[in-house]
């Protein structure tokens, strides 16, 4: 009987002993889990900074979303060649990160995989459902468009533009409207009163700023954009006088402006009738590791 009870008990003890051990290795792997989910999350956090940073450095625009408008902080013309940076830039990243152990890629809104190389100023920034484009002919940056089928012209409400120009000046009269050198005349001239009864009408508030903080704003709110407006400001520096075309229409052209190589700091904000639209670029950035990921809008 007493081998019988010495045996229960040394069996309870070593069953303690086992069950001791087990808790103390699943709470050290837990705690390594953790540490590991904590290096990982960390390292996770700044690669993506890293990235999303560089990113709209070498862009040198920037888009802000917000229900349903949808603004857009550009810097004109091109400083760098942007189609070099983003080649050696994607060439970067996959050097860089070629540790098997994270992983980064750039993916538009649907999650496809999209290389910086790939991309093309002339459908850079794509709004989605309704293929509305804003774009450059070239990475020069030298002309901003705005473009727009008819059949989706309709999903937008207004737009408002304001560009500062940095290194000239008016050479027109921007205070009188009945001088000949008056800054706001359109030739051709398809603005209209009002928009009712226009099929395709453009509200439009488009305003510049001069290098001397002079600022003229447009009298001429509505287009008809199925006909084409032209304006050609006159604009001057220390060699030179040029002008800055701006065309209104026709569409697919809702708004063209030349600038002529005058450097520009532009806020456009673009109100549609929908929050229901998103902007088809690489504008997701996706950094993974074996423990956690970080995926969201550059």
């Amino acid at each position: 009987m007493k081998g019988m009870f010495f045996t229960a008990i040394t069996f309870l003890i070593f069953l303690a002993i086992l069950t001791y051990v087990h808790a103390s290795v699943y709470n050290n792997v837990e705690a390594s889990r953790t540490v590991a989910y904590k290096i990982s999350a960390q390292r996770i956090y700044y690669s993506w900074l890293d990235v999303s940073d560089d990113v709209n450095t070498m862009l040198n625009v920037n888009l802000y979303r917000d229900k349903e408008l949808l603004q857009i902080n550009d810097s004109l013309p091109a400083t760098e060649d942007i189609e070099d940076l983003l080649d050696l830039y994607q060439e970067f990243i996959n050097q860089k990160y070629k540790d098997p152990t994270i992983e980064i890629n750039f993916e538009n809104i649907d999650g496809n995989r999209i290389n910086l190389s790939d991309m093309s100023p002339d459908s850079l920034f794509t709004i989605k459902p309704m293929n509305i484009v804003y774009s450059y002919p070239d990475y020069g940056k030298n002309e901003l468009i705005i473009e727009s089928d008819p059949s989706n012209f309709s999903f937008i409400d207004n737009i408002d533009v304001y560009i500062k120009l940095k290194n000239v000046e008016f050479d027109c009269n921007y205070t009188d409207s009945g001088a000949p050198d008056y800054c706001g005349k359109w030739a051709p001239d398809a603005s209209v009163s009002s928009c009712s009864g226009v099929t395709n009408c453009l509200t439009l508030n488009l305003t510049f700023e001069d290098s001397n903080n002079n600022i003229f704003n447009f009298e001429e709110n509505y287009f008809d954009v199925d006909s084409r407006s032209t304006n050609n400001l006159g604009v001057k520096n220390v060699t030179a006088n040029y002008f800055i075309k701006t065309h209104v229409g026709s569409l697919d052209t809702v708004l063209h402006i030349d600038l002529q190589n005058v450097i520009l700091e532009s806020t456009i904000n673009i109100k549609f009738n929908t929050t229901d639209f998103y902007i088809d670029l690489p504008s997701i950035l996706n950094v993974t590791t074996p423990f956690a990921k970080k995926v969201d809008f550059i």
